[in-house]
């Protein structure tokens, strides 16, 4: 997740804003079946890197070119399911993931609020949520709910980000050959604009000034995570009993999100955001 407006010409509206975070998973799954039953646990080794740069001289705020603080953190997940005639119940935990990226968030906050003492921690959340399907011949409906703890992840706390509970529907057409399958999914966004600075609280709550804007600039600037529609459609096509390749196509349609940072900029920022992605995977089953 990231934005890059090195190129861009206004630095005093968006500071030619370059953030960058990466994080993989690493896990092993271990689990246990027994009749229609199973239950799984999976430890997790998540490797995380962040960047943040920005130029805000016109403003006579630093210039930061610091480079890339990494982090090597573990959680777990843990599910279950029931299986009873096609028709299959679940549920799963996904645990907080705590990550510090020295030097990053807490230089951003001191740059724009004077506050020396901002956090760099940013953890991955929690999640937990559950789910249904049925099979009937080539065809399975599935439906899933789950919720994103922003609100007690650490950063995602002080940046004052909002819980996500996000549903989803998805179709599959399977045959012994190939398969195709669709999905929706919809959550709204977690950021919302900070016109109260008072209601700010953590780190960035204590810094005085225009921590509200602050927020916002960062939130929409930096992390604009604000897209909530999501439509998939993928397919599976075996060559033989031991080989096989996945496709899949999503699109986010454009949202856009608007932040009043008169404090700041005398006026407001305005952030669209959308999103494609396509992956492709080749299977090899022995």
């Amino acid at each position: 997740m990231g934005v890059d407006y090195r190129d861009a010409t206004a630095p005093a509206t968006n500071f030619n804003m370059v953030t960058n975070l990466q994080i993989m998973q690493f896990g092993v799954p271990l689990a246990y079946k027994m009749d229609n039953f199973s239950v799984a646990v999976t430890p997790i080794l998540q490797y995380g890197a962040l960047d943040i740069m920005y130029d805000a001289s016109a403003m006579g705020v630093n210039v930061s070119t610091q480079g890339v603080a990494q982090d090597l953190s573990f959680g777990y997940n843990v599910g279950l399911a029931y299986e009873v005639a096609g028709l299959t119940i679940g549920a799963v935990y996904k645990s907080e993931i705590e990550m510090e990226y020295k030097g990053q968030i807490s230089n951003a906050i001191e740059d724009f609020t004077g506050n020396p003492n901002g956090s760099d921690k940013l953890s991955t959340p929690a999640e937990m949520g559950v789910g249904i399907s049925y099979a009937m011949g080539e065809h399975t409906i599935a439906v899933d709910y789950k919720q994103i703890k922003w609100s007690d992840a650490k950063g995602y706390k002080d940046f004052q980000w909002d819980d996500q509970n996000v549903v989803a529907v998805g179709y599959e057409y399977a045959t012994d050959a190939w398969a195709v399958r669709l999905g929706y999914n919809y959550s709204k966004s977690p950021i919302s604009d900070q016109t109260n600075p008072m209601a700010v609280g953590g780190a960035i709550g204590a810094a005085g000034g225009n921590y509200g804007d602050t927020l916002d600039i960062m939130n929409l600037l930096g992390f604009p995570g604000i897209v909530e529609s999501h439509y998939a459609i993928g397919g599976t096509y075996n060559f033989s009993k031991t080989t096989s390749v996945d496709l899949a196509y999503t699109y986010a349609p454009e949202v856009s999100q608007t932040a009043n940072i008169t404090n700041t900029l005398g006026g407001t920022i305005e952030t669209k955001h959308s999103q494609t992605g396509v992956s492709a995977q080749v299977n090899f089953a022995f």
